[in-house]
């Protein structure tokens, strides 16, 4: 098994996107711009999946109404 595929079951979390998009963040002040779009690209991955689980979040929170009860 390569290590590639070994490190893509680990999940997806915001810690590990933040952290690669200040990694890129870190090779583009030394590289210059040619990461620009991978560093947007990461950016725009991180603001989904913040957006999500805000979502997600919000669903959980929200009381769940009981259902109308039907009059004879």
């Amino acid at each position: 098994m390569s290590a590639r595929s070994e490190h893509s079951k680990e999940p997806v979390t915001e810690e590990r996107l933040v952290r690669a998009v200040e990694a890129l963040g870190e090779i583009m002040k030394e590289h210059g711009p040619k990461f620009g779009p991978l560093y947007e690209s990461l950016e725009q991955e991180l603001t989904a999946f913040r957006q999500l689980h805000n979502r997600s979040a919000k669903r959980a929170e929200a009381p769940v109404e009981a259902p109308a009860r039907k009059r004879a």
